[in-house]
């Protein structure tokens, strides 16, 4: 990705009559705000968010293979194969679906070589990887014909990341607990400025954090509903993560700075990337070629509809 890119458009299209010629998109998601509430006994840090969309996605394709292997095509640097979550949630729906089975059936009728392409970036807070395993199993539910329900795949996913039943089921939603607790929530789609600091944050120290704020106050979904007469969210709420995120990493601090220039800016989740909304994709794409050579800029629609689920209705 150059420095200063114009919006990525995955190749969504549908190549001929075969499903399995498919390119299948997991796009990014942004926290339009992150509280946290609370912190469990077990140590899991209890949210409240709105998650949405993005149309910047990463882009999946998937061939299928006799020999019951489930591979990727080029493993992705710095990750290694049997942690790649597409690899474990290839591997987490065959095995389930054969463990419904009534009558044993042979696995190498089940295997299938992925080729992932990587457009977001990782430990960007951008729920690329979760995006990813969402994407791979809404996709091979649908190629190996298992069928199963929208709740039995988010279950799954839960196991892989507390963000891919987010993912799963595709729509902007209002997120609680952990991330498994999701209200489906129309919000404004504005275009959206994302800004990448190279940097990579971990997130396991964000949280560990002592400085990390903990009690932020309780919000209702109708207090989101309350927040503009449009039901937009505008600028609600805040980033709990962005204090202690900037503190550490003096990139995010330096981008954040910037962007706050032009307009508003925030942290999403507790990864490096940091965005702004705009109106109209021209005030975006304006500021975007300000951007200094530090940071990757990129210009991308939100969209409270995930562009895997408008495949899945092609497919139908």
């Amino acid at each position: 990705m150059n420095k200063h890119s114009s919006q990525i458009t995955p190749k969504i299209f549908n190549s001929g009559s075969n499903i399995w010629d498919q390119i299948w998109p997991a796009p990014a998601k942004i926290n339009r705000f992150l509280h946290i509430i609370g912190q469990r006994s077990d140590g899991y840090h209890q949210l409240q968010s709105v998650f949405q969309f993005l149309t910047v996605a990463d882009s999946l394709s998937f061939k299928p293979l006799n020999c019951g292997s489930i591979r990727l095509s080029q493993s992705i640097a710095g990750v290694d194969d049997k942690d790649n979550l597409v690899i474990k949630a290839a591997t987490l729906l065959r095995q389930s679906f054969l463990d419904n089975l009534m009558t044993p059936s042979p696995t190498k009728t089940m295997g299938v070589e992925v080729t992932l392409s990587k457009v977001l970036p990782m430990g960007g807070g951008l729920g690329g990887g979760s995006s990813d395993a969402a994407t791979t199993l809404l996709a091979l539910n649908k190629l190996w014909n298992i069928h199963f329900s929208l709740e039995k795949l988010a279950q799954l996913g839960l196991k892989l990341g507390a963000d891919v039943p987010f993912f799963i089921h595709g729509k902007t939603a209002f997120v609680e607990g952990v991330g498994e607790k999701i209200t489906p929530f129309l919000a404004d789609s504005p275009w959206i400025l994302l800004l990448t600091p190279n940097c990579f944050i971990e997130t396991a120290k964000i949280f560990s954090h002592p400085a990390l704020t903990r009690n932020t106050e309780i919000i209702r979904i109708r207090d989101l509903a309350q927040a503009d007469s449009n039901n937009l969210l505008g600028n609600f709420g805040r980033n709990d993560c962005e204090k202690v995120v900037s503190g550490e990493y003096p990139e995010v601090s330096r981008a954040l700075k910037w962007l706050n220039q032009h307009k508003i800016a925030r942290l999403t989740g507790t990864g490096a990337c940091i965005f702004a909304t705009f109106d109209n994709e021209q005030e975006a794409r304006k500021i975007a070629a300000r951007c200094p050579e530090s940071f990757n800029a990129l210009v991308s629609k939100s969209t409270n509809y995930s562009p895997v689920h408008r495949l899945l209705e092609n497919w139908s």
